[in-house]
């Protein structure tokens, strides 16, 4: 499936009618993003999403086969967004891995308090996958190499000593501490059950700010102090 910068990169290539056609789909994922997040998958229909996307139910089907083909797109375009999110924070050179951390989680709760209909989206997908498992939900694991990639650099001297588990840890801490702190009523249909939301705060900057002090105070004290014992030895986990 073509994420939306191999269309970009591709546009040049293409008749008018294909970039009419490639318009029409886009618009029409958007649309059904939108309606999923909002409904669910069980719930949506695609007469919903038609109308959402002002195309007759009819146009629906010469893009996608059901509702089902529907929603593996939107997941996958999704979680494109979010690989590319990724690359883009955690690759290259010159930065440690905690400022490129530190950055890169700086740049998804943004991006995630801007779409927070994506990020409920996700969720449902994430729960719903282990009971029906889904094309779309092998792709989750992907973010995690690229989270590793500048641990792995700064501990290559290091044995025994788990990165990808790490990076995991990293990645379910910020999507955890992201959602306490959205007010409960937004993310109803994704709440732990028994989790406590933060205290509301005064708009996304205070809130991304109070997240990564809580981060410095966790996660990246221990990666500062693990690189620190890697340093003086290097055998020592």
């Amino acid at each position: 499936m073509m994420n939306e910068k191999s269309n970009i990169e591709s546009a040049k290539t293409l008749t008018r009618k294909e970039r009419e056609r490639l318009a029409r789909r886009r618009e029409i994922v958007e649309a059904a993003r939108a309606v999923f997040a909002s409904r669910g998958f069980a719930e949506a229909t695609l007469e919903e999403i038609a109308e959402r996307a002002e195309y007759g139910k009819g146009t629906l089907y010469g893009y996608f086969q059901n509702k089902e083909e529907l929603f593996e797109a939107v997941i996958s375009d999704s979680l494109d967004r979010l690989l590319e999110l990724t690359h883009s924070c955690c690759s290259g050179s010159g930065e440690s891995v905690v400022e490129k951390y530190q950055y890169f989680a700086r740049t998804l709760l943004r991006y995630l308090f801007e779409n927070q209909e994506l990020f409920r989206l996700i969720l449902r997908e994430m729960h719903g996958s282990m009971r029906h498992p889904r094309a779309s939900a092998n792709r989750l694991p992907e973010i995690i190499p690229v989270l590793e990639q500048p641990l792995r650099v700064a501990l290559s001297e290091t044995r025994g000593i788990d990165t990808k588990r790490i990076a995991f840890l990293f990645l379910v801490m910020l999507l955890t501490l992201f959602q306490s702190a959205l007010p409960s009523s937004s993310m109803a249909s994704g709440c732990v059950e028994g989790q406590e939301s933060f205290p509301v705060f005064g708009g996304t900057d205070e809130a991304i700010e109070h997240i990564l002090r809580l981060l410095d105070l966790t996660f990246f004290h221990g990666i500062r102090v693990l690189i620190e014992g890697t340093a003086e030895n290097p055998m020592h986990l």
